[in-house]
């Protein structure tokens, strides 16, 4: 049987909406609260405390119904109840304790899968806030009617273009991140258009959906075969629509990660052997300390050469810590999006 999804995501959307940046905020502050409040529990439980574990599974109870999160809030009010009863009939604390850690392991693993979730919503939200979406399509009521549901429900930013020529011109300006491209164009087709986007962005850099007609099933293959990342077809369903823009949108944003970390653990490497030549012209820069005549041209020359070899090394090191540090900078931002420790 499958399991419950952890919060009532659109019932939750649907009273945020239009304050995006508070949403976020509230993951955020749910993020950094639970896990202390999930060791408040565990420590009343442990230390047998009943009005501290009523308290503390009170304060869960409404942070989880602050998402709509069913699942979760029944199981912390499960608990809520249970310490409030057996402190009202003065129940003794061993009577109950088996049944209070087992809500308390059942509620951990829900708020577990509550917070992924939740991580996986702002970092839709993220994506969503900076993105635009090209919509091509010479009807002007198609498009106008897909532009306007990839704005209300999906909250993207939106262009629009109505030929080929216009695609390509604002797809080199910049600053479009997904197209979505009809099939059937007037003088050229969808797939010659995705041909020539393709000879300059591939599939992850400008990821490419086809919108097709239900009797285009061969133009389809045949677009997927030229680079297409995937396909819609009419009349659009506007949730599967934004579904599948979000999740090409997310590959494109964990292939750029994967590479940044990538880069930094490369710059790790070049700086752990520049590491190892320092140490190198350390040691003989010290030899030449050791000597008996330090004014001896031979070892002059050789500490001259030493010294220059550290700077050198030092230097390198310099280049490669601020190359990581830019690499860090960008990746730190993603990583505060997910909340990742």
């Amino acid at each position: 049987m499958t399991a419950p999804t952890p919060f009532n995501r659109k019932a939750f959307l649907s009273e945020m909406e239009g304050m995006e940046d508070v949403l976020l905020d509230t993951i955020n502050a749910f993020q950094e609260t639970l896990p202390p409040l999930l060791d408040r529990i565990q420590e009343a439980l442990s230390t047998q405390s009943l009005k501290e574990l009523e308290i503390a599974a009170h304060t869960l109870k409404g942070m989880v119904s602050n998402f709509r999160a069913e699942p979760a809030r029944n199981l912390a009010l499960q608990l809520e109840v249970l310490a409030k009863e057996t402190a009202h009939h003065d129940t003794p604390f061993a009577q109950i304790q088996p049944e209070a850690s087992e809500i308390f392991q059942s509620l951990g693993s829900e708020c577990v899968r509550l917070a992924s979730a939740l991580r996986t919503l702002a970092l839709e939200c993220q994506i969503i806030a900076q993105k635009t979406i090209l919509v091509v399509d010479d009807s002007d009521f198609d498009r106008t009617l897909l532009r306007a549901a990839l704005v209300k429900k999906g909250k993207f930013q939106a262009k629009e273009a109505r030929s080929a020529a216009e695609c390509l011109a604002i797809i080199e300006q910049g600053g479009v991140d997904l197209v979505l491209l009809d099939i059937l164009m007037p003088e050229t087709t969808g797939t010659e258009v995705l041909l020539k986007i393709r000879e300059k962005f591939s599939p992850l850099d400008l990821p490419v959906i086809m919108v097709s007609g239900k009797s285009d099933a061969s133009d389809v293959v045949e677009s997927l075969r030229a680079g297409a990342n995937d396909y819609v077809t009419k009349p659009v369903n506007f949730d599967i629509a934004v579904s599948r823009i979000l999740m090409h949108l997310s590959f494109g944003e964990i292939s750029r990660e994967a590479a940044t970390l990538k880069q930094m653990l490369a710059s790790e490497a070049v700086v752990s052997t520049y590491h190892f030549e320092i140490n190198r012209w350390l040691s003989v820069a010290i030899g030449c300390m050791e000597a008996p005549d330090l004014n001896l041209p031979p070892v002059r020359e050789t500490l001259h050469d030493a010294l220059l070899g550290i700077v050198d090394s030092l230097q390198k090191i310099k280049t490669a810590a601020e190359h990581k540090s830019t690499a860090y900078r960008g990746d730190l931002e993603f990583a505060n999006i997910m909340k990742l420790d």
